[in-house]
């Protein structure tokens, strides 16, 4: 077995030491394992097509200016984004599959500016930056596909039945 010597400096120390509590096992293979688990997160699983792996996802979550940030592991499915025929109202989902194998469902919806009270000529105190304390972010996470089948729009629920049956790919004979 090949030996590799690694120099870890005085400061650095009691980061190696927590790593090892936390692992319970030799240096070497805590070494190991944390690099192992940085690398899946980054890169996903090597028998992954590149634009398949799984990769961390951060998205905020809340309402009205007063958000927080939630991470998972996974990868988008779908997206889809749409303002209202009346141009008063914007809304996006994103779907993703989980590393455990879920589906997230990210949704943001708010006022345009039209519609919000930045735009209102009575009300000039607020800058174009308060209109987005006006939408809702949020995360839900379901099993399969018929839980969240009648939470997302018609057109998104085509494009998630063939991301999940291997269609990434529309091939056209035109």
């Amino acid at each position: 077995m090949p030996n590799k010597t690694i120099y870890v400096s005085d400061a650095d120390m009691p980061l190696f030491e927590k790593a090892q509590e936390l692992y319970g096992t030799n240096l070497s293979s805590t070494i190991v394992n944390v690099l192992r688990n940085s690398i899946e997160r980054r890169y996903g699983a090597d028998d992954d097509e590149p634009e398949e792996k799984l990769h961390e996802i951060v998205v905020k979550v809340g309402r009205s200016g007063c958000y927080i940030q939630q991470r998972f592991t996974g990868r988008q499915i779908a997206k889809w984004d749409a303002e209202s025929f009346d141009n008063r109202a914007y809304q996006s989902y994103q779907l993703f599959e989980t590393k455990t194998g879920k589906y997230a469902l990210y949704s943001k919806s708010r006022a345009t500016w039209e519609n919000s009270n930045w735009y209102n000529p009575k009300n000039r105190s607020q800058t174009p930056s308060d209109q987005n304390r006006n939408g809702v972010c949020q995360l839900e996470v379901f099993t399969s596909v018929s839980e969240f089948e009648d939470r997302i729009p018609e057109d998104i629920r085509d494009i998630v039945e063939k991301k999940l049956n291997g269609i990434s790919i529309v091939d056209l004979d035109i």
